[in-house]
C-alpha cells in the first residue's frame, strides 16, 4: 500500500527541477509588457510637447493600444492556436519590440498611434497565451509556481510600470523610454523546455537538447499546427 506521503514525494522527483530561466524570461515580457501599456501616462506632457499637440491628443497613444487590444484579440488568439506556441511566441515579442520601437523614432502622432495599436494587438496575445506556455515549460508538477511567478510580474508591471517610466522620461525623455524597452521586448532568447519534455532523456532540457523533436511537440513545437 502506498502511503500519500510516498505518493507525493514520488510527484516532486518525477517533476524535476523548477525552470527557473524560463519562467522567469517570460515574466519578464509580461512585466514589460505591462509597462510599455501604461507607461504613456507617466509621460504624457512630453509626448505633447514633442509632437505639439494637446494632453488629449497625447493620451490617443493609450487609447489606440486599448483598441488593438480588444479588437484583436480573439481573431489573433484563434490564428495562433493553429501554430506551434514556440514561433509564436517569437513573433510576438519581436512585433511587440518593433512597435515600441516605431513609437519611439516616430516624429508623427498618427504613425506613433499604429505602433501602439500593433503593440496592443500584441499585449492581447501575450495575455491569452502565456498562461498555457507557461503550464507546458513547468509542467504539471510546478505549474502553481510558476503561474504565481508570471501573474506576480504582471501585478508588478501594473503597480511599477508608469512610475518607473516617469522617473527615467523626467532625465532622458520619453523617447528613450521606449526605445530602451525595444530591443528588451524583442527575443533574445527561447524559453527552453521544462520539466515535461518527453523526447529528452532528462529533465528540464532545451528543445535543441531534444533527441527527436516529433516526439515533444507540446515543448519543443512541431511542424503540424496546434500544439499548445
Amino acid at each position: 500500500m502506498t502511503s500519500p506521503t510516498s505518493t507525493a514525494s514520488t510527484s516532486t522527483r518525477s517533476a524535476g527541477p523548477f525552470p527557473w530561466i524560463p519562467v522567469l524570461i517570460l515574466g519578464f515580457a509580461w512585466f514589460l509588457a505591462v509597462s510599455i501599456e501604461l507607461s504613456p501616462a507617466g509621460l504624457l506632457i512630453g509626448i505633447a510637447q514633442d509632437f505639439g499637440v494637446g494632453l488629449a491628443a497625447a493620451g490617443t497613444l493609450t487609447t489606440f493600444y486599448a483598441l488593438g487590444n480588444a479588437l484583436l484579440v480573439l481573431p489573433l488568439t484563434a490564428l495562433a492556436l493553429r501554430f506551434a506556441r514556440r514561433p509564436v511566441l517569437m513573433v510576438v515579442m519581436g512585433a511587440l519590440g518593433l512597435s515600441t520601437a516605431v513609437v519611439a523614432l516616430t516624429p508623427d502622432l498618427a504613425v506613433a498611434g499604429a505602433g501602439r495599436f500593433i503593440g496592443g494587438a500584441c499585449y492581447a496575445l501575450i495575455c491569452t497565451l502565456f498562461p498555457a506556455i507557461v503550464l507546458r515549460i513547468a509542467g504539471p508538477g510546478h505549474a502553481r509556481r510558476a503561474l504565481t511567478v508570471v501573474f506576480t510580474a504582471t501585478t508588478l508591471g501594473t503597480a511599477l510600470g508608469a512610475p518607473i517610466a516617469s522617473l527615467v522620461g523626467a532625465v532622458t525623455g520619453w523617447r528613450p523610454v521606449f526605445l530602451g524597452a525595444a530591443p528588451s521586448s524583442s527575443p533574445s532568447r527561447e524559453p527552453s523546455c521544462g520539466s515535461s519534455c518527453p523526447a529528452s532523456g532528462r529533465t528540464g532540457r532545451s528543445p535543441r537538447a531534444c533527441s527527436a523533436r516529433r516526439a515533444c511537440p507540446e515543448c519543443c513545437g512541431s511542424p503540424s499546427a496546434g500544439h499548445w
